[in-house]
C-alpha cells in the first residue's frame, strides 16, 4: 500500500517529527506512550477505537533513518501475529514537502482490509498533525 502526503513544513522538520520518537507521540492520532528498550528499538502504546470499542495494546518496533536519503524504515510486530513495515520517503519540490509512504502488511490473520483503512486515517491524521505542530528545534 502506497500514501502520499505533501507538508509546508521544511523536510527537516518531517524527517524529525518521523524519527525522534519524543516528538513521534506527540503527533500520532493513537499512540499515547513510546518507552525507548534498546538502540533504535521502541515500545509503543496504542489504543485504537473499533466502532466505539476502545482496543488498547502495546508493541515493540524499531526505527532506521537515514538523513543521506530522506528515508525512515519503521518495522513493528503487533501481538505476534501481524508484521507492518513503514517506509517513508522525503523529498522537498516547489516549497514543499513531498512524503511517500510504503506500508507493507503480513498477517496470519485476516485483517489486511481493515488495517489499511486504519492506516489511511490515522497517517492522514499523523500528518495534519505533524502540519499544526509548533516547530521545536532539533536538539
Amino acid at each position: 500500500m502506497q500514501l502520499n502526503f505533501q507538508s509546508k513544513r521544511p523536510l527537516i522538520d518531517i524527517f524529525s517529527y518521523l524519527s525522534d520518537m519524543d516528538k513521534f507521540v506527540k503527533v500520532h492520532p493513537v499512540i499515547y506512550k513510546i518507552n525507548t528498550i534498546g538502540d533504535n528499538k521502541y515500545k509503543a502504546y496504542e489504543t485504537l477505537k473499533m466502532g466505539f470499542l476502545p482496543i488498547t495494546f502495546n508493541y515493540s518496533f524499531t526505527v532506521e533513518a537515514d538523513p543521506n536519503t530522506n528515508a525512515i524504515l519503521i518495522r513493528a510486530t503487533v501481538m505476534k501475529l501481524t508484521t507492518i513495515e513503514m517506509t517513508f520517503t522525503l523529498s522537498h519540490q516547489e516549497g514543499l514537502t513531498d512524503i511517500v509512504e510504503t506500508i507493507q502488511f503480513r498477517s496470519v490473520l485476516p485483517v489486511k482490509s481493515i488495517m489499511r483503512k486504519v492506516f489511511r486515517k490515522q497517517h492522514r491524521l499523523l500528518f495534519e498533525n505533524i502540519e499544526k505542530a509548533t516547530y521545536q528545534p532539533i536538539s
